[in-house]
């Protein structure tokens, strides 16, 4: 959501992107605020050009992403652009857990499929 601070409760726009926990996930803004910069829980990146036209639905107003593009194969939780050049970094990880509930009456304590996976992310 975007907010007007001269109109103080009224939201100008908001943007939608995928997030399906409650991780937290964050989002940067260029150094001229005209590109903001966020990921999602399903690996994207997604960009948005804060000054551009809206598409309204209904009462809500809708900024479309300018550009997408699939970083990780896992939740992108932080994405940074850097102020004085044209990088952006993204960092991607989250909790994983398989068989963490099963159907099947049989417990087998030998198992060792319900503990939790890591996985490596680094550069």
């Amino acid at each position: 959501l975007c907010w007007d601070l001269r109109k103080p409760g009224t939201i100008l726009y908001h943007m939608n992107r995928t997030v399906t926990t409650n991780q937290r996930v964050y989002f940067d803004l260029d150094r001229y605020g005209d590109h903001l910069v966020s990921g999602g829980t399903d690996g994207r990146v997604q960009f948005w050009k804060t000054t551009s036209s809206l598409t309204t639905q209904s009462t809500d107003s809708i900024l479309q992403s300018c550009s997408t593009f699939t970083a990780h194969q896992d939740a992108v939780n932080g994405s940074s652009l850097l102020p004085i050049r044209p990088l952006l970094a993204t960092c991607s990880g989250q909790w994983t857990f398989d068989n963490v509930a099963s159907d099947s009456e049989e417990e087998d304590n030998d198992d060792k499929s319900n503990f939790m996976n890591v996985y490596e992310n680094s550069l």
